[in-house]
């Protein structure tokens, strides 16, 4: 019997809400079955909040006695698949980076649904979409990039990426509820990642950021943080992201906010010079 799989292709989100505090260097989707975890490319939203991928994995399952139902290659304990939306703030991918929304589905869903989009949960007033594509395949006449081959970068399953989830997860808490204890465990979980990551490191600059930029917030609600660190932890971040960096035109951004809201406070004409010339 044929080795049968299915073909799915992430075509692109519509609608998508851009986070206002803090701006994300793009958008990837995580596809997980029983069979693997796979995730697209970080890409950058378009200015109509639309993000596309066109990009395709194969999920393969064991040949089975062929009954007349829809997938029959497929255990009927092994048909879940859960889609998630999430922000990332580098490119590198350290840990998995904000959620946005999630799809809990399964194989058979997959195949009636095919080219309609799939609905996510409300985020922020607007409702964005899901489109996918999805065929059954022989497996053996497609590419070898399957769920079970992961897209993941060094920092995405790390013990570094996963203190990272931990902190933004308290950081997402403190936005939502300004309860101090969580802009505490966020800091003191940014901090520990940086840390960990010497001035060698290919995560150090995304480290820094994450750490200056729970400290700008906290600033911001009136917390007793120190702006002048956070300042100077986006001179490191940037100092880390030279100019054929993909991530050095964030840094800049990063830095030039951070400067612009100390100026708005102490009117220190230097900042505000820095943040022009940038």
């Amino acid at each position: 019997m044929s080795n049968l799989a299915l073909e799915l292709e992430v075509i692109n989100v519509t609608n998508l809400p851009v986070p206002s505090e803090r701006t994300p260097a793009g958008f990837y989707v995580i596809v997980s079955t029983s069979y693997g975890q796979w995730n697209t490319t970080v890409k950058a939203a378009m200015v109509d909040h639309s993000v596309p991928w066109n990009e395709s994995l194969v999920i393969e399952g064991l040949p089975l006695a062929f009954p007349r139902w829809i997938m029959p290659i497929f255990p009927s304990t092994s048909k879940a698949v859960q889609l998630e939306i999430r922000a990332s703030f580098e490119h590198g991918c350290l840990g998995r980076g904000d959620l946005l929304g999630t799809v809990q589905t399964n194989l058979e869903e997959l195949l009636l649904h095919a080219g309609k989009p799939f609905g996510l949960p409300v985020i922020s007033a607007q409702c964005p979409s899901l489109l996918l594509r999805v065929k059954r395949a022989n497996a053996l006449q497609l590419p070898a990039r399957t769920a079970g081959n992961t897209q993941q970068s060094s920092g995405f399953h790390s013990v570094i990426g996963r203190i990272t989830d931990t902190a933004h997860e308290a950081y997402t808490r403190y936005r939502r509820g300004d309860h101090p204890k969580y802009l505490d465990s966020a800091i003191q979980g940014f901090q520990e990642v940086l840390d960990e990551c010497p001035k060698s490191h290919p995560h150090r600059g995304a480290a820094l950021s994450n750490l200056a930029h729970a400290i700008i917030y906290g600033f911001t609600k009136g917390v007793r943080t120190d702006i002048d660190h956070a300042v100077s932890l986006f001179r490191h971040a940037l100092a880390h992201r030279p100019w054929e960096h993909p991530d050095h035109s964030l840094s800049i951004l990063n830095l030039s906010k951070a400067l612009h809201l100390r100026y708005s406070m102490g009117k220190d004409s230097a900042d505000l010079h820095e943040a022009v010339v940038l």
